[in-house]
């Protein structure tokens, strides 16, 4: 049950549990569509999530403090922090949606008593490498590198599998004792550090968390890299000859996706509709790698592919976010999870390899060490955190690399700096050198913040403003990982041959 303001009255709409994801707190909804703009402000909260007490939401909030005050909404529990003089109040819906809530299909998972064992069909450990092996009971759509680190921790961090199964157990005991279907939620929550950044509301000595926007697990994982598969997953390997034909067929690609918000079950026959980004509050570090197995399937026989052109027909499509059963009328759709990543990520180049966008380059770096045995070479990722159109891409934000290449002969040092490019945006590498003495972090700063254009190419009269600098630019061509490999090397060396 959700409520809504339409005009000056609180309307109770029922919808689909698998919307969860969409519901935050204070999420404003135009023509049924989420806006960027939210109700109340980013503050970061220091709390002990271990010590805590559940209270119903009407025995704590004052009467005026929250707009929708309706009876199904103050009869849900909330999880009520003391920090000093403060009254900290975390709703357990927004906490579920938050932790494990973040996409439709473990939304519609908590409901169930033992869903990880119907959409896992085998996992386990080896040389601290986890794999994981997904049945065709989990949409490959739902299966992003962040649903994936969520599953890992449930698996093996005791806390958040207590936290899981909390949901459905202890809404099962109080259904078996009152039968009712208006069970207020509750959740056991899993061990987090203390340190919250959120979006509340705080007046006097009481904060309304309305959205967990950062938080970070406390325990560790027992391994360093997860593997995964899934049936759809497959890589065609033949001996015989590929050919490719356009045979003009068109996909009508709606311009905008109507939800239906009734009950109705999706039709399974339908592709699977993505029609979210929505971002996990989980501060992971991606020094954990994630990769995705392809079976390898042996044809022998030539293949010849149809493309098909897509065109926007500018018509909008009605889908659905209710849970999968036979025969239904609407495509099944489903939000696409995305992650934080701490700010500062070091990863090797096998990494780097695994991260979108990054495939050629690395390769290219990979050829570079390999040629040069006696230079070091390090690769740290960031996300693109500013507000230019270049640093959005469809799977969340860009990333960017530095690559530090240092040689222990001539202690010389030099970094590139690369986008990630999943979208084929043509942007040229920045090989570059700095003065003794200049702060490397400033540096990085001033060229991701002033020296891009919105659209993604440089302002080469900027970067020139940055005397401490000095650089050569490499295109994106149609050369091998090798031969980029050489133009790159190339220009470290030649900048090397100026100080």
């Amino acid at each position: 049950m959700a409520t809504f303001r339409s005009t000056d009255q609180l309307k109770m709409l029922e919808v689909p549990w698998g919307i969860l994801p969409w519901l935050k707190l204070g999420q404003i909804f135009q023509d049924g569509k989420p806006l960027s703009e939210t109700i109340g402000e980013q503050i970061t909260i220091d709390i002990t999530p271990e010590s805590f007490v559940l209270k119903k939401a009407v025995d704590v909030l004052p009467k005026g403090f929250y707009l929708l005050q309706s009876n199904d909404n103050l009869t849900e529990n909330c999880i009520v922090f003391q920090d000093k003089n403060m009254t900290i109040i975390l709703p357990v819906i927004e906490a579920i949606r938050a932790i494990l809530a973040i996409n439709k299909s473990l939304a519609y998972g908590l409901l169930e008593s033992s869903y990880l064992r119907r959409v896992i069909t085998r996992y386990e450990i080896r040389n601290q490498v986890l794999s994981i092996s997904f049945s065709q009971e989990i949409p490959y759509k739902s299966l992003t590198e962040a649903t994936i680190r969520l599953i890992a921790r449930i698996l093996y961090d005791d806390s958040f599998q207590q936290a899981w199964h909390s949901v459905y157990s202890q809404r099962f005991a109080i259904f078996n004792i009152t039968k009712s279907e208006k069970i207020p939620l509750s959740i056991k929550l899993p061990h987090l550090h203390s340190s919250w950044r959120v979006k509340a509301i705080c007046h006097q000595s009481i904060c309304l968390i309305l959205e967990i926007l950062e938080i970070s697990p406390k325990n560790n994982l027992p391994f360093k890299e997860i593997q995964y598969d899934h049936p759809s997953y497959k890589e065609i390997d033949t001996t015989g000859r590929i050919s490719e034909v356009d045979n003009g067929h068109i996909i009508p690609l709606p311009a905008s996706q109507d939800i239906d918000i009734s009950e109705q079950s999706p039709n399974q026959s339908k592709t699977l509709k993505i029609i979210d980004t929505v971002t996990s509050p989980m501060l992971e570090s991606n020094t954990i790698i994630v990769t995705k197995i392809k079976k390898i399937t042996q044809i022998n026989n030539d293949i010849v592919i149809y493309k098909k052109t897509p065109i926007h027909t500018g018509l909008s499509e009605t889908v659905t976010l209710s849970d999968k059963a036979p025969n239904g009328k609407f495509p099944a759709a489903e939000f696409k999870t995305i992650q934080h990543l701490q700010e500062r990520v070091p990863v090797g180049l096998k990494g780097l390899s695994n991260i979108d966008g990054f495939g050629k380059f690395s390769q290219a770096i990979q050829h570079i060490q390999n040629l040069y045995a006696e230079w070091q070479i390090n690769v740290e990722v960031y996300p693109l955190n500013i507000n230019i159109p270049f640093a959005r891409v469809d799977n969340g934000k860009r990333k960017y690399c530095i690559v530090k290449v240092s040689s222990e002969v001539s202690k010389k040092v030099s970094y590139i700096l690369e986008f990630a490019r999943p979208d084929a945006r043509s942007i040229s590498t920045l090989i570059f050198t700095i003065s003794q003495g200049t702060n490397l972090k400033k540096i990085i700063s001033d060229l991701i913040n002033n020296t891009l254009s919105p659209n993604g190419s440089w302002k080469i009269d900027d970067i020139n403003q940055l005397k401490e600098l000095d650089y050569l630019l490499a295109k994106h061509c149609e050369d091998t990982p090798k031969e980029w490999s050489a133009r790159l090397s190339k220009k470290v060396v030649h900048l090397w041959g100026k100080h």
